[in-house]
């Protein structure tokens, strides 16, 4: 009894509306994902890889800098080869 109550109004209550977090929707999101081929969670690490660039390059200083002093924009890196790119010694 006291499970179902705090799994279904207790948890939802404190994480949703007192913290103002989103956690029932990560936790939905990993009860989903759990289940993909490790092709599938490779394609979505790889897509938000490239978002994070993208959003470096676009918002942090430091990022753009390292990003014009290599040449490269975000969307010249297409794999992990050109992602090491990044940390390499000439961009430093």
């Amino acid at each position: 009894m006291y499970s179902r109550l705090y799994k279904n109004i207790l948890f939802p209550f404190y994480e949703t509306v007192l913290r103002r977090r989103n956690t029932l929707k990560y936790l939905k999101y990993l009860e989903k994902t759990q289940w993909y081929s490790p092709e599938r969670l490779r394609e979505i690490q790889w897509e938000r890889l490239q978002r994070l660039l993208r959003y470096a390059y676009e918002n942090v200083p430091y990022y753009r800098e390292k990003f014009k002093k290599l040449k490269l924009l975000p969307d010249d890196i297409k794999n992990f080869k050109d992602f090491e790119k990044l940390n390499s010694s000439s961009a430093k």
